[in-house]
């Protein structure tokens, strides 16, 4: 298992602009986040970039045009699982 945290980012549409500007102040370079549910709509190119390692479920991905998909990993449950078990701190930001 990681030191590392995995980020669960859970947040309403309206209100993931805040919790994208909470783990600018959080996150480290080892760090993994999952955009889930409505947050994933907020995704753009940017972030990806500036994060690095963003994922995302596969029910989701429609949510995220095709030039930010390119950046995304899409997880499907079995991944989600696997990713979950690799990390001893896992922080769900609603």
């Amino acid at each position: 298992m990681t030191q590392s945290t995995l980020y669960l980012v859970q947040a309403s549409y309206q209100h993931t602009p805040q919790i994208i500007q909470e783990l600018e102040k959080l996150f480290d370079k080892d760090d993994q986040i999952v955009f889930m549910g409505d947050s994933t709509a907020q995704l753009s190119v940017s972030i990806c970039l500036h994060f690095g390692s963003v994922s995302c479920l596969a029910h989701e991905k429609d949510l995220i045009d095709a030039e930010i998909l390119a950046h995304v990993k899409v997880l499907n449950y079995d991944q989600f699982a696997d990713l979950v078990l690799k990390f001893n701190r896992c922080i769900s930001l609603k």
